[in-house]
Protein backbone atom coordinates (compact mmCIF):
# COMPACT_ATOMS: atom_id res chain seq x y z
CA UNK A 1 0.00 0.00 0.00
CA UNK A 2 1.06 3.77 -0.75
CA UNK A 3 1.44 6.84 0.93
CA UNK A 4 -2.04 8.36 2.38
CA UNK A 5 -1.29 12.26 2.94
CA UNK A 6 -4.04 14.71 5.53
CA UNK A 7 -3.84 17.44 7.26
CA UNK A 8 -2.68 16.64 10.97
CA UNK A 9 -3.93 19.40 13.44
CA UNK A 10 -1.23 21.20 15.69
CA UNK A 11 -1.78 19.01 19.25
CA UNK A 12 -3.66 16.26 17.95
CA UNK A 13 -2.45 13.27 19.59
CA UNK A 14 -1.34 9.97 17.65
CA UNK A 15 -4.15 8.29 19.56
CA UNK A 16 -6.50 10.91 18.05
CA UNK A 17 -5.11 11.09 14.69
CA UNK A 18 -5.07 7.23 14.24
CA UNK A 19 -8.60 6.99 15.76
CA UNK A 20 -9.90 9.59 13.21
CA UNK A 21 -8.45 7.45 10.84
CA UNK A 22 -8.98 3.95 11.17
CA UNK A 23 -12.60 4.08 13.52
CA UNK A 24 -13.00 3.11 17.08
CA UNK A 25 -10.62 -0.09 16.82
CA UNK A 26 -7.62 2.46 17.34
CA UNK A 27 -7.14 1.39 21.70
CA UNK A 28 -3.81 3.47 21.67
CA UNK A 29 -0.67 4.55 19.66
CA UNK A 30 2.80 5.97 20.04
CA UNK A 31 4.48 7.70 17.98
CA UNK A 32 8.50 8.27 17.41
CA UNK A 33 10.22 10.03 14.76
CA UNK A 34 9.40 8.33 11.47
CA UNK A 35 7.52 5.23 13.09
CA UNK A 36 4.07 4.97 15.10
CA UNK A 37 2.49 2.01 16.59
CA UNK A 38 -1.26 1.42 17.17
CA UNK A 39 -2.91 -1.05 19.10
CA UNK A 40 -6.05 -2.20 16.80
CA UNK A 41 -9.21 -4.13 18.41
CA UNK A 42 -10.52 -5.91 15.81
CA UNK A 43 -14.06 -6.48 16.20
CA UNK A 44 -17.02 -9.44 14.36
CA UNK A 45 -19.25 -7.13 11.84
CA UNK A 46 -22.24 -9.19 13.17
CA UNK A 47 -22.12 -9.39 17.07
CA UNK A 48 -19.63 -6.65 17.76
CA UNK A 49 -17.55 -9.56 19.66
CA UNK A 50 -13.64 -8.89 20.24
CA UNK A 51 -11.58 -10.52 17.92
CA UNK A 52 -8.14 -9.81 19.35
CA UNK A 53 -5.73 -6.85 19.17
CA UNK A 54 -3.10 -6.61 16.83
CA UNK A 55 -0.13 -3.80 15.92
CA UNK A 56 -0.50 -1.56 13.33
CA UNK A 57 2.65 -0.57 12.12
CA UNK A 58 2.87 3.08 9.77
CA UNK A 59 6.20 4.57 8.71
CA UNK A 60 4.81 8.25 9.38
CA UNK A 61 6.46 11.66 7.54
CA UNK A 62 5.79 15.68 8.50
CA UNK A 63 5.74 17.80 5.54
CA UNK A 64 5.21 20.79 7.56
CA UNK A 65 5.05 23.47 4.44
CA UNK A 66 2.32 21.81 2.65
CA UNK A 67 -1.79 21.87 4.07
CA UNK A 68 -1.60 17.93 3.78
CA UNK A 69 1.58 17.77 6.72
CA UNK A 70 1.23 14.46 7.64
CA UNK A 71 1.67 11.24 5.64
CA UNK A 72 1.45 7.06 7.08
CA UNK A 73 2.11 4.10 5.32
CA UNK A 74 0.44 1.24 7.22
CA UNK A 75 1.36 -2.69 7.09
CA UNK A 76 0.14 -5.03 9.89
CA UNK A 77 2.45 -6.81 12.32
CA UNK A 78 1.45 -9.46 10.14
CA UNK A 79 3.26 -8.70 7.10
CA UNK A 80 6.36 -8.62 9.61
CA UNK A 81 7.41 -5.16 9.10
CA UNK A 82 11.21 -4.11 9.68
CA UNK A 83 9.94 -1.72 12.07
CA UNK A 84 10.35 -3.29 15.83
CA UNK A 85 10.71 -0.55 18.09
CA UNK A 86 7.01 -1.24 19.55
CA UNK A 87 6.93 1.00 22.78
CA UNK A 88 6.19 -1.49 25.84
CA UNK A 89 2.76 0.04 26.70
CA UNK A 90 1.70 -1.19 22.95
CA UNK A 91 2.77 -4.32 23.30
CA UNK A 92 1.15 -5.17 26.39
CA UNK A 93 -1.90 -4.16 24.98
CA UNK A 94 -1.65 -7.32 22.31
CA UNK A 95 -3.55 -10.05 22.40
CA UNK A 96 -3.21 -13.52 20.71
CA UNK A 97 -5.10 -12.92 16.98
CA UNK A 98 -5.48 -15.13 14.03
CA UNK A 99 -5.01 -13.22 10.62
CA UNK A 100 -6.10 -16.15 8.28
CA UNK A 101 -3.15 -17.58 7.80
CA UNK A 102 -0.42 -19.87 9.29
CA UNK A 103 2.06 -17.90 7.23
CA UNK A 104 0.50 -14.31 8.47
CA UNK A 105 0.28 -16.20 11.93
CA UNK A 106 3.93 -16.81 11.81
CA UNK A 107 5.12 -13.32 11.15
CA UNK A 108 3.29 -11.94 13.41
CA UNK A 109 4.35 -14.04 16.40
CA UNK A 110 8.14 -12.97 14.69
CA UNK A 111 7.81 -9.49 14.81
CA UNK A 112 6.74 -9.49 18.73
CA UNK A 113 9.38 -11.47 19.47
CA UNK A 114 11.66 -8.91 17.34
CA UNK A 115 9.84 -6.43 19.74
CA UNK A 116 10.17 -7.45 22.96
CA UNK A 117 14.27 -8.71 21.94
CA UNK A 118 14.74 -4.93 21.20
CA UNK A 119 12.97 -3.51 24.60
CA UNK A 120 15.11 -6.13 26.36
CA UNK A 121 18.18 -4.77 24.56
CA UNK A 122 17.44 -1.10 25.59
CA UNK A 123 16.53 -1.91 29.21
CA UNK A 124 20.29 -3.15 29.17
CA UNK A 125 21.91 -0.49 27.78
CA UNK A 126 23.21 2.51 29.95
CA UNK A 127 21.47 5.11 30.46
CA UNK A 128 22.95 8.79 28.65
CA UNK A 129 23.24 11.81 31.12
CA UNK A 130 24.82 14.63 30.52
CA UNK A 131 28.87 14.71 31.25
CA UNK A 132 28.70 10.81 30.74
CA UNK A 133 31.22 9.17 28.21
CA UNK A 134 31.07 7.00 25.68
CA UNK A 135 33.69 5.23 23.57
CA UNK A 136 32.56 3.36 20.01
CA UNK A 137 34.38 -0.03 19.39
CA UNK A 138 35.18 1.64 15.85
CA UNK A 139 35.54 5.29 15.30
CA UNK A 140 32.91 7.24 13.90
CA UNK A 141 33.68 9.31 10.56
CA UNK A 142 31.30 12.35 10.15
CA UNK A 143 30.99 14.58 6.72
CA UNK A 144 33.70 17.00 7.58
CA UNK A 145 35.92 14.02 8.02
CA UNK A 146 36.78 13.53 11.40
CA UNK A 147 36.77 10.53 12.82
CA UNK A 148 36.04 9.99 16.58
CA UNK A 149 35.04 6.74 19.06
CA UNK A 150 35.52 8.81 22.24
CA UNK A 151 32.34 11.03 22.65
CA UNK A 152 30.75 12.98 25.63
CA UNK A 153 27.53 13.84 26.11
CA UNK A 154 26.87 17.75 26.01
CA UNK A 155 22.45 17.38 25.62
CA UNK A 156 19.98 14.98 26.23
CA UNK A 157 17.45 16.40 24.39
CA UNK A 158 18.26 16.96 21.12
CA UNK A 159 21.17 14.26 21.97
CA UNK A 160 24.33 15.83 21.08
CA UNK A 161 27.81 15.10 22.01
CA UNK A 162 31.78 16.75 21.82
CA UNK A 163 34.71 14.98 20.80
CA UNK A 164 36.09 13.32 24.54
CA UNK A 165 39.39 14.46 23.50
CA UNK A 166 38.70 17.97 23.14
CA UNK A 167 35.66 18.90 25.25
CA UNK A 168 36.18 22.23 25.72
CA UNK A 169 36.47 22.83 21.58
CA UNK A 170 32.32 23.99 21.14
CA UNK A 171 31.93 21.59 18.49
CA UNK A 172 28.83 19.31 18.49
CA UNK A 173 28.15 16.39 17.14
CA UNK A 174 24.89 14.26 16.36
CA UNK A 175 24.68 10.72 17.00
CA UNK A 176 21.57 9.04 15.25
CA UNK A 177 19.95 7.12 17.89
CA UNK A 178 20.09 4.32 15.32
CA UNK A 179 23.30 4.17 15.36
CA UNK A 180 23.55 3.88 19.21
CA UNK A 181 21.82 0.87 18.59
CA UNK A 182 23.36 -0.88 16.08
CA UNK A 183 26.90 -0.06 16.91
CA UNK A 184 29.17 -1.05 20.12
CA UNK A 185 29.74 0.93 22.51
CA UNK A 186 30.54 1.24 26.35
CA UNK A 187 30.30 3.81 29.17
CA UNK A 188 33.89 4.50 29.91
CA UNK A 189 33.33 7.69 32.67
CA UNK A 190 31.71 11.03 33.49
CA UNK A 191 32.88 14.48 33.77
CA UNK A 192 31.32 17.28 35.22
CA UNK A 193 31.43 20.84 35.55
CA UNK A 194 32.67 21.43 32.07
CA UNK A 195 29.38 21.22 30.10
Amino acid sequence: MGWTFTRRLRGQSTAEFFRQEFGDGVLDAAAALDEAYVAYEARDRETGSSLGVFCVVCLIRWRKEDYFNFGYKDVSEADGPCCCDCPERILRRLTPFDFGSEEANRRSREWRTRCWQRLEERKRRPRLTRGTVIRFAEPLEFRSGDRIAEFVVVSTRPLRFRDARYPSNPARYQIRRDTLREREWQVVGHVGGLL
